[in-house]
């Protein structure tokens, strides 16, 4: 990625075709398609990029098996070609991982209601994944592959495949993948007001949140992309704006993966009719996700002691407990992080009670004020086919201004691999080529193997920064696989600006262990300090700002 010097300095007296507004991962989608049709694009963002919801999912690209219970064949159809794509677009982000649902003894017809809907997903997934099927498994397998499950309630389970990734490393890669094509993205830098006339955006007034200067960006289209900030940006434009977006929040936990072994991810249903995962993800297993109402902050929501409470409590109905499992209730005390995120739903006009889990996911469309378009709701599995909507779209928004764009057609982006790739021989090549570079600079197999899925191709230029210094080869946490030399990395490439930006989205830290992401700061912080990355008092300032967050988000524990 470009510097953020390097960006802000080809911003002034530049007319862009499209400005994106929103930084996760329907935002950096916009981007990526918008500049590979041909238009000039700028993205920016008022936080660090995924900052929202885009880093607080439940780590899935999943073909919305859920979706089917609410007959939404469409959807989970789109879902699951979606999956299948971006197993081949992005393989070292997103795996294929197997997921048991476990049959209760005193719900027959409950089991056979959810293999009839496997089977349909199956059928809704063949053709664009092979012949990964699903299949039940007798009480004796489930145990073997989740030791931690209690054989008095089950009486076997259903084994299905979905896939895992990391959802903001996508949103990063996705960027990345943007700027090759000519788009200039930015972060720390928020929209404060539009100018515009007769229902057409000509510019956006934005503030650059690290120089404390006004930005003005010129502009031909404006796409809207903050998701659940979507209708506070439109006010801006609009004060009469009716709100369209119903933030839900989602809390996760995480546990050590002692506390409940399993080596496939779960897919438990629980008492009040919803289901919940858990999914080895890390090195740990995380556990989510509830599905409420919000009116709180929206910059900062966090697991509050009884969200925390239902997810363990569900976890723990499914454990076998007692002497003989040599294993307890889980409290939490057990828990090693936690975090909440809001969902962008769009608003249905009626009484949720709370619980907004029935509301569609569904994306919306739509035009506000100066002809600037937005989108809300849909997934992290089809941001790439809700980017075509919104630049399709676009492109009719920029057509009334000149019929030269008439000529522009959306972009094929599932052509584009993500992470450098060319195709799947050359991702498979360069494994064996980091694997081998990783074994002369003495890194650990976890190690090279995060670094490839973090970084895919530009997992080499992590490691010359370990040639040039082999100090840097030293783990950031003992637990984690994450080494020194992605700090100046991250500052360098991937326009990181604070610890927070390192430790919680583009190292993963924050979001596995807040305990131990708590004890490595100072070292952290001395670290880049001494390599002139910052300065003494700033890097104080930064680490006493991300404690306080790690604790804020702690206020979980008893």
């Amino acid at each position: 990625m470009k510097t953020r010097s390097e960006t802000v300095s080809q911003l002034c007296g530049t007319v862009f075709d499209l400005a994106v507004l929103g930084g996760g991962i329907v935002g950096a989608g916009v981007a990526q398609n918008a500049a590979a049709s041909g238009l000039k694009v700028l993205l920016i963002e008022k936080g660090d990029f995924a900052s929202g919801t885009s880093s607080r999912t439940t780590k899935l690209m999943h073909g919305g098996f859920r979706y089917l219970e609410q007959y939404d064949f469409r959807l989970t159809r789109e879902l699951c070609q979606e999956r299948g794509l971006m197993e081949r677009l992005a393989p070292h982000l997103v795996k294929d991982f197997t997921f048991m649902l476990p049959l209760e003894r005193n719900r027959k017809l409950f089991g056979m209601k959810v293999g009839v809907g496997l089977t349909v997903y199956d059928l809704l997934s063949v053709n664009s994944r092979g012949r990964r099927l699903h299949k039940r498994l007798n009480l004796g397998d489930t145990l073997s592959k989740a030791p931690s499950l209690d054989k008095g309630r089950i009486r076997g389970s259903l084994l299905f495949h979905d896939c895992i990734t990391d959802d903001s490393r996508i949103v990063l890669e996705v960027l990345k993948s943007a700027e090759s094509l000519g788009a200039l993205t930015l972060n720390y830098v928020e929209a404060l007001d539009f100018q515009g006339s007769e229902g057409r955006i000509e510019a956006v007034r934005c503030l650059d949140r690290l120089s404390g200067e006004e930005i003005w960006i010129k502009c031909r289209a404006c796409v809207n992309a903050c998701g659940i900030w979507s209708d506070a940006l439109l006010q801006k434009a609009d004060r009469s704006w009716t709100p369209i977006v119903k933030p839900a929040k989602g809390t996760h936990i995480v546990l050590p993966m002692t506390a409940f072994k399993t080596d496939t991810a779960l897919f438990l249903p629980t008492d009040d009719g919803r289901y919940v995962f858990a999914v080895p993800w890390q090195g740990a297993l995380m556990v989510g996700t509830t599905d409420h109402d919000y009116d709180g902050p929206l910059d900062a929501p966090t697991a509050s002691p009884a969200e925390v409470q239902y997810l363990l409590s569900v976890l723990n109905s499914y454990r076998a407990l007692g002497p003989e499992a040599n294993a307890r209730e889980l409290c939490p005390d057990d828990v090693i992080a936690a975090w909440a995120g809001c969902r962008p739903l769009v608003q249905s006009g009626g009484s949720t009670d709370g619980n907004t889990a029935s509301l569609s996911r569904e994306h919306l469309l739509f035009e506000g004020p100066h002809g600037i378009i937005g989108l809300v709701g849909g997934k992290l599995t089809n941001y790439r086919m809700l980017a075509c909507h919104v630049v399709d779209a676009v492109l009719a928004k920029l057509v009334e201004r000149d019929s030269g764009y008439g000529l522009i057609s959306t972009a094929r982006t599932d052509k584009i691999m993500l992470g450098g790739w060319t195709d799947q021989s050359d991702f498979e090549e360069f494994r064996l080529t980091v694997l081998q570079e990783a074994g002369q600079l003495q890194l650990s197999l976890p190690t090279a193997e995060h670094l490839l899925a973090s970084y895919g191709k530009e997992a080499l230029r992590v490691m010359e920064y370990i040639s040039r210094d082999p100090s840097l080869a030293e783990l950031i946490s003992e637990d984690f696989p994450a080494v020194m030399a992605e700090l100046p990395y991250c500052l360098e490439n991937e326009k990181a600006v604070t610890l927070e930006d390192i430790l919680a989205r583009r190292i993963r830290l924050a979001f596995i262990n807040q305990k131990q992401c708590l004890t490595v700061l100072p070292r952290v912080a001395s670290r880049l300090t001494e390599m002139g990355y910052w300065s003494e008092a700033r890097a104080h300032r930064l680490q006493a700002e991300f404690q306080a967050s790690l604790v804020k988000q702690q206020g979980y524990l008893p």
